[in-house]
């Protein structure tokens, strides 16, 4: 049996053996493509990747890959850098690795060519001393931005921002501003927030404080400023500014009333929330405040309202208040051709240019207010032309009102008188055609742009700082005139 079984398995291995083999007949495969890569690197890093100038979409550090066996062009594009570009041949089946540093290229380097006005300037950079001074080269810059300082005595030092590229040389030329006598603050030179400043005061410690007519209150220690902003004020549009001896200060708005005292700052919009139109303080510290919509005392925490309703004010707007120091009798502004009032804290009395012996013909739309050093009331009236009024200003020593005419300023519908200031024996009248100063009012000195360095004819306010300088605000920025010079 089991013989019969080998021999029928052989006889099957033959049977097998003599089928056909199949045969392919096809072609034969490719043989499977190689590549070379290349890994880019650079110091600093982030350089585009162009590969036979077309841009990769890549920045360093990052890879070409799937790269025949040729020579390719790749450049190397760094912002500030000159441009890097080589030549290389992938090796297949492996990644090259090509590593750029722009730090050990001196021609990778840029210079700032410095110059000024005076020339001479010490030239800082990023506020250290170079030991140069203007005309002069700093080289050997690493491309980037730096800051670039001129300073000379009696001038302002000033600074800007240089960008430095590779293998160029950047110019930088400043003409400092002689500080000799005036020394100029805004937006471009300073910390102070805006150009367009209505109000300025210095407190018992010395501080300058600015109101702005739009980005709210400053305040400047003689080194530095600091920002009061609107979620301190009920508005950032300021009117008036005015302290009392004890540190208080008292910051007017188009919106309203606040209080700074002891760092705290105390919003009485809810009380006050007309435009302020004057605020003055006696010297018990009561804090009166004019409005356009009524008129209002402070003392101690106890408010009261004055208006056409209680008191012979017989209109509710309020152009401007002024308190007597010795007396504390209180003289208020009413606009609406009502003229001037008096208060003492039990009577009224009323004064138009009629009462006051004056022509009828300034009319009686009455604007800021002032005692003087020697205790006089000077008062201003604003012109109304339709109504052929002429408007001017008055002065009243307690028996005698007297119309005052300014030798080079043109009481007219042109002159717009925009504060009183007084200073030991000095007066200041702030108008939109300068400042006149005097201690004699008919031989006054005129402060236009023509002779002086004033931002602009159109002065605001002035006040002189615990230093003895004069400062004047304007719309066009702030300029202080140093001590001894006026």
């Amino acid at each position: 049996m089991k013989k019969n079984i080998y021999i029928f398995f052989l006889f099957s291995i033959f049977i097998y053996s003599c089928k056909d083999k199949e045969v392919f007949t096809g072609s034969p495969p490719e043989p499977e493509e190689v590549f070379g890569n290349i890994y880019i690197d650079s110091k600093p890093q982030g350089a585009q990747i162009f590969l036979d100038n077309k841009n990769m979409g890549l920045i360093t550090p990052d890879s070409l890959v799937f790269l025949s066996d040729k020579e390719y062009s790749i450049t190397l594009k760094l912002d500030l850098f000159p441009d890097s570009t080589f030549n290389i041949t992938p090796i297949l089946n492996s990644t090259k690795k090509i590593f750029i540093d722009y730090t050990i290229n001196q021609g990778a380097y840029g210079e700032i060519s410095c110059n000024s006005f005076p020339l001479g300037a010490a030239i800082f950079l990023e506020d250290s001393s170079t030991g140069l001074k203007t005309p002069d080269i700093l080289k050997s810059l690493f491309p980037g931005f730096y800051e670039v300082k001129y300073c000379y005595p009696e001038h302002r030092s000033d600074s800007l921002m240089v960008t430095v590229r590779g293998g160029k040389t950047s110019s930088l030329f400043i003409e400092l501003e002689d500080t000799t006598y005036w020394v100029s603050y805004n937006s471009s030179n300073s910390w102070i927030r805006s150009n367009s400043i209505t109000a300025i005061f210095v407190d018992n410690k010395g501080y300058v404080w600015f109101g702005s007519n739009d980005k709210g209150l400053t305040r400047f220690d003689g080194k530095k400023f600091d920002f009061f902003p609107y979620s301190y004020l009920p508005s950032n549009s300021i009117t008036e500014i005015k302290g009392d001896k004890f540190g208080t200060i008292w910051v007017g708005t188009l919106k309203g009333l606040s209080k700074y005292q002891d760092n705290r700052w105390t919003d009485y919009s809810g009380i006050v929330s007309a435009a302020v139109t004057g605020i003055d303080i006696d010297n018990q510290g009561v804090a009166w405040i004019a409005t356009s919509d009524g008129f209002y005392s402070f003392k101690g925490s106890s408010w009261i309202r004055y208006d056409n309703t209680n008191s012979p004010l017989q209109s509710n707007y309020i152009s401007d208040v002024a308190v007597e120091p010795g007396s504390g009798k209180v003289w208020i502004g009413l606009l609406n051709n009502l003229g001037l009032r008096s208060f003492d804290g039990a009577n009224w009395i009323s004064y138009t240019t009629a009462e006051m012996g004056i022509n009828p013909n300034m009319g009686n739309y009455s604007g800021k207010l002032l005692i003087d050093y020697f205790g006089n009331l000077w008062a201003s009236f604003q012109p109304v032309p339709n109504a052929n009024l002429t408007g001017g200003i008055v002065k009243f020593d307690g028996s005698k009102w007297e119309k005052l005419n300014i030798p080079g300023m043109v009481v007219s519908e042109y002159l717009s008188l925009r504060n009183f200031y007084s200073y030991n024996e000095k007066m200041f009248i702030a108008t939109n055609q300068g400042v006149a100063m005097f201690t004699d009012y008919n031989n006054p000195y005129i402060y236009k742009t023509a002779n002086s360095k004033i931002p602009g004819n159109i002065i605001n306010d002035v006040i002189v700082d615990k230093s003895g300088n004069l400062w004047f605000v304007s719309f066009n920025g702030v300029v202080k005139l140093k001590k001894g010079n006026f």
